[in-house]
This record gives structure tokens, sequence and C-alpha cells, in this order.
């Protein structure tokens, strides 16, 4: 009989994070897509909240519970390359494929697309702050820059849109693989927060310390600081 124990992983916020950046960036791409007024005005809106889900989870990637850290999932280039020729040998089925190192949390290809995200996703709503489209909309500090400046940046904020949604795809690809031919569940876990151990040859594991009050309090502080940046320095 199978044991069918399950230990804590992904800690309330790195799950609720996850969740709201989803519906944020979904909506930002939408809105920017559709380019009405009061599109444009939700678009604005909804890429301040992605800067501070950003931030917050840059800052939760050194102080959070163990597998939301960067140095859980952060590895070296060869260990991530000898992941990524497992997995290649997984989905040929070569019955003589090395073995994949258990991972409960990030595993070293999952790790690096989170850091790749993570700072294409800060790029763009930082671009954003300063973008325009010389008619109506513009960003809160595009007067902090000149107008060439403006126009380059926001050639940057539609070419970063288009990255994102482009990662965003091989990101679905990717889950699919692990989902259906990897076995590797990965998507009720990130809702639920637990998994079940026999399914990553582990033996045992501890619950990790989720550190509600300490979550709740820098995102409360980095929402303040976004709210700062974009009201002090709109005039």
């Amino acid at each position: 009989m199978k044991d069918s124990r399950t230990t804590l992983v992904w800690d309330v916020a790195t799950r609720l994070f996850h969740v709201f950046l989803l519906a944020l960036v979904s909506v930002c791409l939408y809105t920017g897509l559709s380019g009405g007024l009061d599109e444009m005005d939700l678009h604005m809106v909804c890429g301040y909240g992605v800067l501070a889900l950003i931030l917050f989870r840059i800052i939760w990637g050194f102080a959070g519970s163990t597998h939301a850290r960067f140095s859980s999932f952060v590895v070296s280039p060869a260990r991530t390359l000898r992941h990524a020729q497992g997995i290649y040998a997984r989905l040929r089925r070569n019955p003589r494929s090395r073995e994949i190192a258990p991972s409960l949390g990030h595993n070293p290809m999952g790790g690096y697309s989170v850091i790749m995200m993570l700072l294409l996703l800060l790029a763009q709503a930082t671009t954003g702050l300063f973008a325009s489209d010389d008619i109506f909309i513009e960003g809160p500090l595009m007067h902090l820059v000149s107008d060439d400046q403006s126009q380059t940046l926001t050639g940057f904020h539609k070419l970063f849109s288009k990255v994102i949604m482009v990662i965003i795809g091989l990101h679905v690809f990717a889950v699919v693989c692990h989902e259906i031919f990897l076995k590797d569940r990965i998507l009720i876990p990130m809702v639920t927060g637990r998994k079940r151990l026999e399914e990553h040859s582990i033996s045992d594991a501890r619950d990790v310390n989720q550190k509600p009050l300490l979550a709740l309090v820098l995102f409360a502080l980095v929402v303040l600081a976004v709210y700062v940046l974009v009201d002090a320095l709109w005039w």
C-alpha cells in the first residue's frame, strides 16, 4: 500500500501571489490589447498591482518559507542541464534515462523560469510607468523623462507584452508535460499547498513555516511604497 502522507510545500502567501498575478496579468494583457480609455484606466491600476506583487515576491524570495526562497530552487547551470536531459529522456521513454533528483519545490528548470518571469514582469511594469500613447494615456512617471526616452520605453513596454504572451504559452506547455507525460502533479499543490511525498520519492518532510503575519506586513509595506511612488511623483 502506498504512503499517502502529504506535506505543506507552498505557503499561503506564495499561493495567493500566483492567483492574483495570473488575474492581474490577464487583465493587463486584455485591456492593453483593447486600448479603450476605460480599459486603459483599468490597465494602469492592474499594472500597479503587478508591480506590487512582483516586488513582494522578490522580497519573499529572501524572507519567505523554505520553498519560496530563491536559495531553494536557483541551482547551477550544470545541474539544470542534467535535469533538462533527464526530463527529455523520460519524455522519450528511454529506459536508460537517469533518475531525476526529487524536488518538493520548484525543480531546477522551473526555478530559472520563475526568475525570468519575475524580471520580465518587473521590466514590463516599470516601463509602463513611463509609457505614453501620445494622445490620452500616459504613465504616472512619464514627465520625469524626455519624449524620446518615453517613446523608447513605450516600445519596450509593447515588446515585453508580446514576450510575456510567448512565455505564458511555454509555461502552459510545460505544465501540461509535467501533468500528463511526467505524471508530476504541480497544479493542485499550487492551490492546496500540499504535495504527496511518495510522488517525489521522499520519505519524510516537515510542513513549511508559512509566516502569515510577516507576509501581510511585507505586502502592506510594498503596496504603500508603490502608492507613494506613483502618487508622489505623478506631478
